[in-house]
């Protein structure tokens, strides 16, 4: 699946990152015993609601329901291990994890990402490996099967250089901004061609290259902008990727900003807007995208707007409960909306989510629409369930979920809050 040289590159250079930079701490298990009475109701929760939407729709997803398992519990217990490159063991693991037939990405991305809201952390020890699974599931779906290799060994490549410019960057690069960053800028475009003109052979990936080095020019010098021309600057890039690449240009950027531990927001919106395309993309019968002038569709704009005003607002509140109604949020929008509209308040709520993390300096807010729509990736069955239910069906499953949701919020109130 990855060209032989860039995965020992890869190798070699998660090896020599972590020993280098990792300390060594011991494996505390009273520690993790601990932990575990924290995290245990989610992943409860999490198996009990699968087991229940299989029991309905007639899809036992084992493999979803393994994934999102194993994707959980291994950062949970990396995160006890007290290493400082738990981003390059969590890497790793994830990475292995995917090579394995069957394997649901999703699932993965899910397991993740709900482990990161319930630590309430802004996932970057995470986002490396959230980037690299988002790349190969949008790979999988989008790209044809005899480019399949080239493009994953590519972003493979250019997620090596994207860990050797942040050893550079803390190690060896002292000076000023504008002297930092055309060391940088050169050193990832250099790199980026030799991948992709030397290593892979594929000179029609020179775009790729030349996006790259712009997401490092951009990163870099983004940290002495004020806060509305950061936004800015990801919407320029995020244009000129869709125009120039397309959907795996946002993955490029991604990668490219993940050095600057300030440009964050930016990485896990480049990393939710591929989530989303791969939703639209797989369920969304308009294939000219969306049409935001369907009632139900500028209606969801609304209601996208307004739960990331909410959450800004609920950021005080238990994150156990933010879980909780996620999940019903996302059950309620897959089965009683189609994906069209579904998709339009996810948009919104996102594209909300950013501008807030950033005028309101709350950068755990695009945890949340990660989250979502991972769920209803995850989830996508309902879709098409909701399709068959006749009216009353609906309204008596609409009871049944309120139901649950004052139940499952009354069951976490008495867990962590921020």
């Amino acid at each position: 699946m990855f060209n032989i040289l860039i995965l020992v590159l890869f190798l070699i250079t998660c090896f020599l990152i972590f020993f280098s930079q990792s300390d060594n701490r011991k494996f505390n298990f009273k520690l993790q015993l601990q932990s575990f009475k924290d995290i245990w109701p989610i992943l409860g929760i999490f198996i009990l609601l699968w087991s229940a939407i299989s029991l309905v729709t007639g899809e036992w997803q084992f493999n979803n329901l393994i994934g999102f398992s194993i994707s959980f519990l291994s950062a949970w217990l990396i995160s006890l291990t007290g290493y400082s490159q738990k981003q390059i063991l969590i890497l790793l693991f994830n990475f292995i994890f995917s090579l394995c037939p069957q394997t649901s990405l999703v699932a993965q991305i899910l397991g993740l990402i709900v482990f990161s809201v319930s630590q309430k952390s802004l996932i970057n020890d995470q986002l490396p490996t959230l980037v690299y699974l988002s790349s190969l599931q949008w790979i999988n779906l989008n790209s044809l099967e005899a480019d399949r290799s080239l493009h994953s060994s590519c972003i493979l490549g250019f997620l090596t250089i994207s860990f050797w410019l942040n050893y550079l960057k803390a190690k060896i690069i002292q000076k000023s901004l504008i002297v930092q960053t055309i060391v940088l800028v050169l050193i990832g475009l250099l790199s980026a061609f030799i991948i992709t003109e030397n290593i892979l052979l594929a000179h029609k990936l020179y775009t790729w290259a030349f996006l790259f080095g712009f997401g490092i020019l951009i990163s870099s010098l983004s940290t002495k902008l004020p806060k509305w021309s950061q936004i800015a600057l990801i919407g320029i890039a995020t244009l000129l990727a869709s125009r120039l690449i397309g959907t795996i240009g946002f993955i490029i950027l991604a990668i490219s900003a993940l050095p600057f531990v300030h440009y964050g927001l930016a990485v896990a919106f480049w990393l939710i807007r591929t989530l989303l395309q791969i939703f639209i993309f797989q369920f969304n019968s308009n294939i000219t995208g969306l049409n935001l002038m369907h009632p139900y569709t500028s209606a969801a704009l609304f209601g996208g707007i307004l739960l990331a005003h909410l959450i800004l607002y609920w950021q005080k509140a238990n994150y156990y409960f933010i879980l909780a109604g996620g999940l019903f949020i996302v059950i309620f929008t897959n089965y009683f909306l189609h994906a069209e509209a579904t998709s339009s308040f996810l948009l919104a709520f996102t594209i909300t989510c950013l501008c807030l993390g950033f005028l309101k300096s709350k950068p755990n807010l695009l945890l949340f629409p990660a989250y979502l729509i991972s769920l209803s990736l995850v989830f996508n069955n309902l879709l098409e369930l909701g399709l068959e239910q006749t009216r009353w069906i609906r309204l008596i499953i609409f009871f049944i979920l309120v139901l649950f949701c004052i139940i499952s919020l009354c069951k976490f109130k008495k867990y962590n809050t921020v």
